[in-house]
């Protein structure tokens, strides 16, 4: 989540490129290209966060689910090995 925060920075840059633009000055035209990037950038970053935070948590069900398997399959195999003793 705190990834998502960079978004403000790349807003807060095409702002400030956009009042560069809107001011006119000679040679300024370029700028529209580094709006569109920064847009670009900050609304992956906005995206990312929560989408990342559903991997993340996908990811965790998904290895406690394997433990867990594990787990018993080990548990199974142990019990399995255990050596029969007769009575001699």
């Amino acid at each position: 989540m705190p990834a998502m925060l960079i978004s403000g920075l790349y807003f807060a840059i095409a702002y400030w490129c956009t009042v560069k633009i809107d001011t006119g000055g000679p040679g300024w035209e370029w700028l529209h290209m580094v709006v569109l990037v920064c847009f670009w950038s900050a609304f992956k970053f906005l995206i990312m966060g929560p989408v990342s935070l559903v991997l993340l948590a996908w990811a965790r069900a998904t290895e406690g689910i394997q433990s867990r398997r594990e787990e018993t399959t080990a548990t199974d195999h142990e019990e399995a090995a255990e050596p029969v003793h007769a009575d001699r």
